[in-house]
Parts: structure tokens; sequence; C-alpha cells
């Protein structure tokens, strides 16, 4: 299983990075820190989940944890 850990800081930059080569099949789970994401994202061929950034007052939002897991992989929240 090979997993990847990446201080994203902010999923949207990320998006058009090479570096985001996701669907070639080497990587089975990506956690991602600092997603500055509010909304749900999703990355083909992966469940996703998450935790949401928050946005206190002005400027951008701050936190946000993305776990994708490879759809072949069966996986559950557990709290």
């Amino acid at each position: 299983m090979h997993l990847m850990s990446w201080n994203i800081e902010g999923l949207y930059s990320a998006r058009s990075s090479s570096i985001c080569g996701f669907e070639n099949g080497k990587v089975d789970v990506i956690m991602l820190q600092e997603t500055f994401h509010m909304k749900a994202a999703t990355i083909k061929g992966f469940h996703c989940h998450e935790s949401l950034a928050e946005k206190a007052g002005r400027g951008r939002p701050s936190g946000g944890l993305l776990t994708a897991v490879r759809s072949q992989i069966s996986s559950r929240i557990v709290e």
C-alpha cells in the first residue's frame, strides 16, 4: 500500500500542480493538510473523507484535512 501525506497549503492551487497525478495508480491513500477547502472535494478514483476548513472573519479559511482512499479499497469513518 502506498500512502502520500502533503501539507498542501490550499487545495485549489495544488489542483493545477503537476504533482497531483493521483490517477497514475501509484498512490492508494492520500492525506492532505491545510486544504483551506470549505466545500466537499472529489478526486477521481478515490473516496474522500474530510474535515472542512473554517473561516473566521476576513481573509482566507484556515485548516482543512482531506483523506482520500482509492475506490477499490474499503474505508469507513470511525468516530
